[in-house]
């Protein structure tokens, strides 16, 4: 079921006895689960399975129950076999934070399940425009695109500013206070490392941090900075003549390109820099230097070589 259907139903009062909620928006959840009218959170469907499918016994009101990566009832068959038919008082939201489609559950209920992914720049553009934050279109468009889409994010950074603009300390909505305001994401890959690293930025340290926090190996990166010092050499032999740089050097040309645009190291010190590379690979696979330590000693080495 699409977000689209479950509207419509709403909107018309013709809901469904049975919802499985899935999807990394949890925000946009719970709105919908609060459109849907009176609702009662628990922590298992076992409480609650009587009074929501015995006829007669109980009060026959419209609550909405909502239960949460509910283990047990997802593995129990005989629960939830057609209990959408089943059900005759109120009705059962489950929320399911890593659905499995190989599961039985998750495969033999797809008819059930809501997915709430990030909505489109330009959905919660149009969402969020009631709010009158600022007459710019581009600074919504700003504050949308660095919260990465997620409404829970865009709606705190939202109230952060809304307390801030009152105290008469940020009285616009600006990139500068948007930045200020969320938290840094780090998405960066080896690849950006080996960029910032022959560009000899100091960002390249922290992202190193990054990496190595999420366990990326070492040895793997040493690799990757290899290939790039390597590919270099070749590019700054024809930089006097970059048409040819594809063609003598064998590279693609977009390779060619970034390579020449990023490369801030000369050809001398390339090599003392290919010479340490293979000096800490052997190193960490010797044993006589930690992968960690190994790697970082690298990296600082090359940008101050």
């Amino acid at each position: 079921m699409d977000l689209l259907t479950l509207n419509k139903q709403i909107q018309q009062g013709n809901l469904d006895r049975f919802y499985i909620f899935t999807g990394e928006e949890l925000t946009l959840q719970q709105l919908y689960i609060e459109n849907m009218g009176k609702y009662q959170r628990v922590d298992t469907v076992a409480e609650i399975y009587n009074k929501i499918t015995s006829k007669g016994l109980f009060d026959r009101g419209s609550t909405t129950y909502v239960v949460r990566d509910d283990q047990d009832f997802m593995k129990a068959e005989n629960a939830w076999k057609d209990l959408n038919s089943r059900i005759k008082t109120g009705r059962l939201i489950l929320c399911v934070t890593n659905p499995d489609a190989k599961k039985k559950f998750i495969k033999d209920n797809k008819d059930h399940i809501v997915e709430f992914n990030h909505m489109t720049t330009t959905q919660l553009m149009k969402r969020l425009e009631h709010l009158k934050l600022t007459d710019r279109p581009g600074i919504l468009k700003y504050l949308i695109e660095t919260c990465q889409n997620d409404y829970n994010t865009i709606l705190n950074t939202i109230d952060q500013f809304n307390i801030l603009q009152a105290a008469g300390i940020c009285p616009v909505l600006s990139k500068e206070v948007i930045d200020s305001l969320v938290p840094p994401t780090h998405n960066e890959t080896v690849f950006d490392l080996a960029l910032n690293l022959i560009n000899r930025s100091p960002e390249t340290i922290n992202i190193l941090d990054h990496l190595i926090e999420n366990d990326t190996n070492p040895l793997g990166i040493i690799t990757v900075i290899y290939k790039y010092i390597h590919d270099c050499i070749l590019i700054e032999g024809y930089r006097d003549d970059y048409k040819v740089l594809p063609v003598k050097t064998g590279l693609p040309g977009w390779r060619c390109k970034q390579l020449y645009m990023y490369n801030k190291i000369p050809p001398a010190k390339l090599l003392a820099a290919l010479r340490l590379i293979q000096k800490y690979d052997n190193g960490i696979k010797s044993g006589v230097y930690s992968p960690k330590m190994g790697v970082y000693i690298l990296i600082l080495k090359i940008l101050y070589i």
